[in-house]
């Protein structure tokens, strides 16, 4: 079974990005939550560009400071690995975790309920445990289950504001 969860990039600050992620659910209403990520660049920097637009294959990363730390805070009966983003061209360990700044991401998608401007101007987000609590347990799931899991990412006009 194959599935296919959508990020539209709506609008970027200097340093951050903001999105609404969608997942069509066949039994209920879509999953939706925003992501904050890091900054549009035309040159890659590391730990601080987004990954381009595009369609990735999502996976299980069961290794590294992330997934131990997941472990310990979530238990092993919720947290199964982290959801990777694989094969982004010039990035590595690209992961879908929580985070409320561009601070918390180094070109990973950050999930939150809500989204609102810093005094700064970027984005930040809230309830980030509440969204990655609603999101990543049918993603896990999924992924267990065998199920081809894929992540489009979309850059709808972005505006800069």
């Amino acid at each position: 079974m194959m599935e296919d969860l959508v990020l539209r990039r709506l609008a970027h600050s200097a340093e951050t990005s903001l999105g609404v992620l969608t997942w069509p659910q066949a039994d209920g209403p879509p999953l939706r939550c925003f992501v904050i990520e890091d900054e549009q660049r035309t040159v890659k920097k590391y730990g601080e560009t987004r990954i381009p637009a595009g369609r990735y294959r999502l996976g299980l990363r069961r290794e590294g400071g992330f997934h131990a730390r997941y472990r310990r805070v979530f238990g092993p009966e919720f947290h199964k690995g982290m959801v990777q983003i694989q094969d982004v061209p010039q990035f590595t360990h690209v992961l879908i975790h929580m985070g409320n700044t561009d601070e918390d991401t180094a070109g990973c998608l950050l999930l939150n309920r809500r989204a609102a401007f810093a005094p700064d101007g970027d984005f930040v987000g809230h309830e980030s445990r509440l969204a990655y609590r609603r999101f990543y347990p049918p993603l896990a799931r999924a992924l267990l289950a065998g199920s081809e899991v894929w992540l489009t990412i979309e850059n709808e006009s972005p505006k800069r504001l």
